[in-house]
């Protein structure tokens, strides 16, 4: 959730420093790390690979989520340009869904119902007693304790939002190691 990292000290630097990070143009990391999230989904890795190979003409395809989402793909950083991109395409086949930071705690089980990789952790979910007067990060994290060999997880995309994951530990483990190359980061609640 980078907006309020730069509050709170968080993760989130300077947009140049992102660019740095990707000076070598290599955004294939984008395309490992959505492979990991889907379980390597062949309709995200064709839509990424395209994103990659063809970025340009990807941009401009879809350039009114990009718009939606109030960002103007003539003068943004090619980073964010893919890494919107790659969570886009995993939200459109349903391997991530967007909840508000400040959401009830029944439109977070919702959401978490609506993530593809959900049978990872339903079966613990049933278990844990949930303090509606709580936020999504406790919510998250009384999750985690429960579940066993996967993870909920946020995507940051900078925004007040948490696109929500759920991987297994191993992919999660990857995914953290390849996310700083991009600027950006996913996390375990």
């Amino acid at each position: 959730m980078g907006f309020l990292d730069r509050f709170f000290g968080g993760s989130r630097s300077a947009e140049n420093v992102k660019d740095k990070q990707f000076e070598k143009n290599d955004f294939s990391v984008i395309l490992e790390i959505a492979e990991l999230i889907s379980s390597n989904n062949k309709a995200v890795s064709d839509r990424l690979k395209f994103c990659v190979e063809r970025p340009e003409e990807y941009f401009s395809e879809c350039s009114e989520r990009y718009t939606e989402r109030g960002i103007d793909v003539n003068n943004r950083e090619k980073n964010t340009l893919y890494w919107i991109g790659m969570v886009d395409e995993l939200a459109e086949q349903g391997f991530l869904f967007s909840v508000d930071w400040k959401c009830e705690l029944e439109d977070f089980l919702w959401a978490m119902e609506q993530i593809k990789t959900y049978p990872l952790i339903s079966d613990e979910i049933s278990s844990i007693t949930f303090d509606e007067n709580c936020d999504i990060l406790e919510w998250g994290r009384r999750v985690n304790e429960a579940v066993g060999k996967a993870r909920l997880c946020w995507v940051d995309i900078d925004s007040d939002s948490y696109e929500l994951i759920i991987v297994t530990t191993e992919a999660l483990e990857k995914i953290a190691s390849l996310a700083p190359k991009t600027g950006y980061s996913v996390k375990a609640f």
